[in-house]
């Protein structure tokens, strides 16, 4: 988990120098602080918790101004957020989004805008989005339902936790992984629980 949170901060890092580009649009005399806008699915989840902590620290060691916003699993707040920031004016979005397809009017308003935007761990289905730093998340469950059955030997019981909560997107991809063919000689069974919030 902090690897790719510690990637996230790489993202920042990109975005800012990025979006130092884009402040071309202001005039050559204009000396301002660069500031970021944040929103993540949820501070309550340690994942997001540690997004937010590197890209904080990265953005201070580049002294970009952080507005961080916590959506509370709420894709109309995170929605809100997004607007929010664009009446700010922020030079540049980086969002975890709660929905593949719930945020498009949040990017597509950030487009307008001209305000550059990145996804992290999570695409959207549309709009326009400078960068995107994730995982593939099926293949991670892949290589965990693999390994797990390597592990038991063909034998016993596994439950998977549904996409409940801030997990939602990104753990859906991975329950996905997870279905993998299991070899008819084994005596293993998977449950899926979706009420497991993760």
């Amino acid at each position: 988990m902090k690897r790719r949170a510690m990637l996230l901060g790489l993202a920042a890092l990109a975005l800012a120098v990025g979006f130092g580009l884009a402040g071309c649009r202001r005039s050559p005399t204009e000396k301002r602080q660069i500031v970021i806008g944040l929103t993540v699915p949820s501070l309550s989840h340690p994942f997001f918790i540690c997004i937010k902590k590197h890209v904080a620290d990265e953005a201070a060691k580049l002294g970009v101004r952080l507005i961080a916003a916590d959506a509370e699993d709420v894709a109309a707040k995170q929605m809100a957020i997004v607007e929010d920031f664009i009446a700010q004016g922020v030079d540049g979005v980086v969002m975890a989004p709660i929905g593949s397809a719930a945020l498009v009017p949040a990017v597509e308003a950030l487009s307008r805008a001209g305000i550059p935007l990145a996804t992290v761990d999570r695409k959207v289905e549309g709009g326009d989005v400078l960068v995107h730093v994730g995982g593939d998340n099926v293949e991670g469950g892949r290589i965990a339902a693999r390994y797990i059955l390597q592990k038991l030997g063909g034998k016993g019981a596994v439950i998977g936790a549904g996409a409940g909560g801030a997990a939602g997107v990104g753990a859906e991809e991975v329950t996905k992984g997870q279905r993998v063919k299991v070899p008819s000689e084994t005596r293993l069974t998977f449950v899926l629980d979706t009420s497991i919030r993760i």
